[in-house]
């Protein structure tokens, strides 16, 4: 997804709260990490700001450039020695911004003094926040609709992920793991809409704000979160979704030598590799359990480790084992593969007498020479919660936010977390 001074890929029955009922808590300000354990960090003032140290100190600084580094243990601003553990950066007009890495941000910077280095973690609102979280996870010229579904999955998400990062000294970290964060240079007037209009919406079940994931696109079917993560949500269950998105098919190849060489380096008490076979799928077909067999050894590892460990973009794919007598097949929903021969012959190593089935063979070196694999699959990300190129279908056909996001999330409500 692309934005001025970004580009990014990424890669996630209504009412208010009646009187009475617990409030949960939100946070009036957020912590969000953007740098860890930097030896220097350069900040840039477009007006006059200023230093408060953990000490009280202050320091006057001019519009511009000004490098902190991290040198014995302590922070130095040019040869002079700051006395502390914490310091917090602001402009004097409350309006302006602060740059760091070419972008720039709202709120103030806060710098924390490590064993290792400098972290600089800004700190700012929750609704100013999300300003620069939208147009990342979502292109900004998505319908309307669109977009403030993931303003209210965004800032869900951020509530349920808040602390995550604590024993770092902030919230969220800006890229991926959480949210990716751009700051005020990736916002836009239609993603900051999205925010206004959708102000404080958070999502509930049972009173509590919910695990708001979200995936770029689902590839005809999102997933359960239990055959995803091994958790299982009421409100997480797959649905059938349209996907209009680019990633509807893809496909990668891979040598027989690379793909061992990887499965042998992260899984190193396997030795070799006789079989690898998805056992187990989920309700949209995407693969959840893979079983890797190393003779003595045999392992089993989920799909999306395996995703992970080849770079796939979900774990809504097929297996394809080829060689020169022909390749076997693992299709999303079969725990055999199937062979399929380059002509209509049969192949001279026959059938595996343990699986009679014609055309069904276990993958074994003895009788079936592997020379490259390819893996053909649909949608990108973990396929759990809202489709944004789902939602993005749904808003383009008249539905509203509200009833996009309670299609994709059972059973929740929307609940603005100003109200009481």
């Amino acid at each position: 997804m692309i934005r001025l001074f970004a580009l990014l890929i990424v890669i996630c029955g209504w009412y208010l709260t009646p009187v009475g009922e617990a409030e949960p808590h939100f946070p009036e300000e957020i912590r969000i990490g953007l740098g860890v354990n930097q030896k220097t960090i350069e900040l840039v003032l477009p007006e006059a700001g200023e230093i408060i140290s953990d000490q009280g100190k202050h320091l006057v600084l001019e519009a511009g450039c000004h490098r902190l580094r991290w040198e014995s243990g302590g922070i130095y601003l040019g040869k002079l020695r700051l006395a502390a553990n914490r310091l917090h950066v602001l402009s004097r007009n409350a309006g302006s911004f602060l740059g760091y890495r070419n972008r720039l941000y709202r709120g103030s910077f806060q710098v924390l003094r490590t064993k290792a280095g400098l972290t600089l973690v800004n700190l700012l609102g929750l609704e100013e926040y999300l300003l620069g979280v939208v147009p990342w996870e979502m292109p900004a010229g998505w319908a309307p609709e669109a977009l403030k579904t993931q303003a209210v999955a965004a800032r869900t998400y951020t509530i349920g992920r808040m602390g995550v990062h604590s024993a770092e000294g902030f919230d969220l970290c800006a890229g991926t793991h959480c949210q990716v964060y751009g700051g005020a240079s990736a916002e836009h007037e239609t993603t900051n809409r999205a925010v206004a209009e959708t102000r404080g919406e958070v999502m509930l079940f049972d009173n509590k704000p919910i695990t708001a994931v979200y995936h770029s696109a689902s590839g005809g079917y999102t997933e359960d979160s239990a055959n995803v993560w091994g958790w299982i949500s009421p409100y997480l269950q797959g649905v059938p979704d349209q996907d209009r998105s680019p990633y509807v098919s893809w496909e990668k190849e891979i040598s027989w030598s690379e793909f061992i060489g990887k499965i042998l380096r992260k899984y190193p008490e396997l030795k070799y590799v006789r079989a690898v076979e998805p056992t187990a799928y989920g309700v949209s077909g995407r693969i959840s359990r893979l079983r890797l067999d190393g003779g003595a050894v045999t392992l089993e590892i989920t799909g999306e480790q395996f995703r992970h460990l080849f770079g796939l973009r979900s774990t809504l794919f097929a297996l394809i084992f080829e060689g020169e007598a022909g390749r076997l097949l693992y299709r999303p929903g079969e725990t055999l593969p199937r062979f399929l021969p380059w002509q209509e012959e049969e192949p001279a190593f026959g059938v595996d007498p343990a699986f009679p089935e014609e055309g069904l063979f276990r993958l074994k070196p003895e009788n079936f020479r592997v020379e490259r694999v390819r893996i053909v699959g649909s949608g990108w990300g973990h396929g759990v919660g809202l489709s944004q190129w789902g939602s993005k279908a749904q808003a383009e056909e008249g539905k509203t936010y509200r009833d996009i996001l309670g299609y994709y999330y059972k059973e929740i409500r929307i609940q603005s977390m100003y109200v009481l």
